[in-house]
């Protein structure tokens, strides 16, 4: 058992390994940028949604489980609020080096986008959808 852990243990003692950041590499961009043909649906402010003025304790205590689902679509309003909710963003930092979203992330450069297969939204044809968060 122990020749397997002195496997896993670094070559060198004391070995000091530097991030990207520490190197001086230059970073990437926050989000990719869209195709240039994409046809972009601009989205509900949160500023301006309505379905976000509910008390959190309001709707945790009323938070249940489903296993049937509704038909009904869901509204565009409910779309914004929902995307927004996974990785909006607040405030872009440091010239673009970051941002500052409703999600947490290491060194605030949240490396992940979010795509949609969309089939029920009211005002929305089904298909597959990028978020662009920023």
């Amino acid at each position: 058992m122990e020749k397997y852990r002195s496997f896993l243990k670094a070559s060198k003692k004391n070995a000091v390994h530097l991030s990207d950041q520490q190197k001086g590499i230059e970073y990437p961009p926050l989000e990719k940028p869209p195709p240039s043909d994409a046809r972009l649906i601009r989205l509900i402010s949160p500023d301006n949604l309505s379905v976000a003025k509910k008390p959190l304790i309001d709707l945790l205590r009323s938070r249940k489980s489903r296993r049937r689902y509704s038909e009904e679509p869901l509204s565009f309003e409910e779309l914004s609020f929902l995307l927004w909710s996974t990785q909006g963003v607040h405030r872009t930092l440091r010239n673009g080096y970051s941002s500052i979203r409703t999600v947490p992330s290491a060194g605030a450069r949240h490396p992940f986008e979010t795509y949609l297969m969309v089939n029920r939204i009211r005002d929305i044809e089904p298909g597959l959808y990028r978020y662009l968060a920023l």
